[in-house]
């Protein structure tokens, strides 16, 4: 299997850019980032913005560089992966994110942009709803963002260690989205279920190709809203 995904939208959006070399300036400390992780549902003062999406996105799963290899190419990304192979898909759900319209996206990692797939359709909002607590009623998230895993690009090379190695990269994309998130002054939190069924419907992939290993959820502002 490629390295990358074949793109399938007709529309796209092009997502905002970070200057790193700034960051790297005027960013938060590691240490502050590290100990001011925390998951936070519900909420903030102040909705997502496109801009900050773009940027949570850009900092923790673009891609850096492509390579060619014996064994094809592989790609270069802020989180590890197994043999670089990255087989990991993000696809945000966007409940409500300002200047973009809801709907099911799939992000491009080496164009840094979405690619739309459907508008906000009642599988949409049942996975959106599955993101709630099942204890508390917090509200839903504004971005849901779904981690598949192309299991075939890894389980080619690696065999029967496929599946232990996608949730090995499954963590520590999560991880790195954490961060990100923290660093932004995001509400992040990872979800330990997401219905696999629904996600194949709303996104349009065969479950045997491209299966649903995690989700992480995120909604604008670190302090909750009044």
């Amino acid at each position: 299997p490629p390295a990358l995904k074949p793109s399938v939208a007709q529309e796209s959006v092009e997502l905002y850019r970070p200057d790193m070399e700034a960051l790297r300036t005027k960013d938060m400390s590691f240490t502050e980032v590290l100990e001011n992780r925390r998951s936070l549902r519900g909420r903030g003062a102040t909705p997502l913005t496109v801009r900050q999406l773009g940027e949570m996105l850009y900092r923790a799963a673009r891609v850096r560089d492509v390579r060619s290899t014996l064994d094809g190419d592989i790609t270069d990304r802020p989180y590890p992966s197994a043999g670089a192979a990255y087989a990991l898909e993000l696809y945000p759900l966007v409940g409500e994110c300002q200047g973009l319209p809801p709907g099911v996206y799939h992000y491009d990692p080496l164009g840094h942009r979405l690619e739309k797939l459907s508008g906000p359709t009642q599988e949409f909002q049942a996975l959106l709803d599955e993101a709630r607590s099942p204890v508390e009623p917090f509200d839903r998230p504004e971005v849901l963002m779904v981690v598949a895993a192309r299991v075939p690009r890894l389980a080619w090379k690696y065999e029967t260690l496929a599946y232990s190695l996608v949730l090995q990269d499954t963590g520590a994309l999560v991880q790195t989205l954490y961060l990100v998130s923290t660093a932004l002054g995001l509400r992040p939190y990872a979800l330990g279920r997401s219905d696999p069924d629904l996600f194949q419907r709303v996104a349009g992939v065969d479950g045997f190709a491209e299966a649903s290993v995690g989700a992480f959820a995120v909604s604008g502002g670190s302090t909750p809203a009044p």
